[in-house]
């Protein structure tokens, strides 16, 4: 089983599209900086432009990435065992401790359970909301703070939370929408609900 239940038609269709943006976003970029050296004398405006070029090529660039990342996780087979929480929250913590340090970001958390879930996607999950809080929380002193509860029903449920401005409450449903984000690039938190 995997994540989203992707069909074979609509996994190729993504496949291609990734292949269709990265390749042209690729070469645009390039030609915008050969174009940029070549052009020694050109005007501040002119350099501005291809400036502008370059960054949304790129940009499209990390829309293909993200693109490419929900297809491997959507077709990636589940591997549920039981699994101890703060081992993937402290694989991400490693994966990321360069930007952490770099924004002076501090990430704690409260003990964490063992719950049945697949550790590769419990620590993308962590990895994601961490780097989604380091960029759009708090710019200084970013504190980010991992916790557990119940709900109602008794079911278990992680709490990831910044001392950044937050997001307004009418939001809250999009963000969990695939491609649907607030700011910045990407392919959105929409895989992030409930995996693993």
């Amino acid at each position: 089983m995997n994540i989203s239940g992707l069909d074979t038609i609509t996994a190729e269709l993504i496949n291609r599209s990734i292949h269709d943006l990265a390749g042209p976003a690729n070469r645009i970029r390039a030609l915008a900086q050969l174009l940029g050296k070549q052009l020694d004398e050109c005007d501040e405006d002119s350099r501005k432009l291809l400036g502008y070029i370059s960054d949304s090529a790129a940009d499209v660039g990390i829309v293909a990435e993200g693109l490419k990342k929900y297809l491997q996780i959507c077709t990636r087979p589940l591997q549920r065992q039981l699994l101890d929480l703060a081992l993937p929250l402290e694989s991400a913590i490693s994966n990321l401790a360069e930007e952490i340090a770099v924004l002076g970001g501090r990430v704690t958390h409260c003990p964490l359970p063992v719950v049945e879930g697949d550790g590769y996607l419990m620590s993308w999950v962590f990895q994601e909301l961490i780097t989604n809080a380091l960029h759009f929380g708090a710019r200084i002193d970013s504190h980010i703070h991992i916790s557990t509860g119940r709900t109602g029903s008794g079911d278990e449920f992680v709490s990831v939370a910044d001392n950044g401005p937050g997001i307004e409450s009418e939001m809250a449903a999009r963000i969990f929408r695939p491609f649907d984000k607030l700011a910045g690039d990407g392919a959105g938190m929409g895989d992030r609900k409930s995996v693993g």
